[in-house]
């Protein structure tokens, strides 16, 4: 069932009885275990239809996918951050001991 967690976040005991060739009341064990380990939630919508759902999972890719968007409307009102400013390479040197040392108008 881990291995494919990734693939296949929202699972039932039936497709795990039938991905795995179990029997259903094997698949449901393992689902629970799972469950109660805090790998998967379970989720039991109107009717009998109990889903285990690997909730952290989900919640990454969902993460991802909102990072990963094609950039149309993030600068759209307003500039994209800059990071720091480069460190102004010729106040800096190395110690005969191999550290580098700080040199500035004062000689420190």
């Amino acid at each position: 069932i881990l291995d494919t967690l990734a693939s296949d976040p929202v699972l039932t005991a039936e497709s795990v009885s039938t991905r795995l060739d179990v029997s259903p009341a094997a698949a449901h064990r393992a689902l629970t275990e799972l469950a109660e380990a805090g790998i998967l939630g379970r989720a039991k919508e109107k009717g009998r239809l109990v889903c285990w759902t690997a909730d952290r999972h989900l919640a990454l890719v969902a993460l991802t996918e909102r990072s990963n968007r094609g950039g149309d409307d993030d600068t759209k009102d307003r500039k994209p951050r800059l990071g720091p400013a480069l460190p102004d390479l010729s106040k800096f040197g190395t110690a005969p001991s191999g550290h580098t040392v700080r040199r500035d108008g004062m000689g420190l």
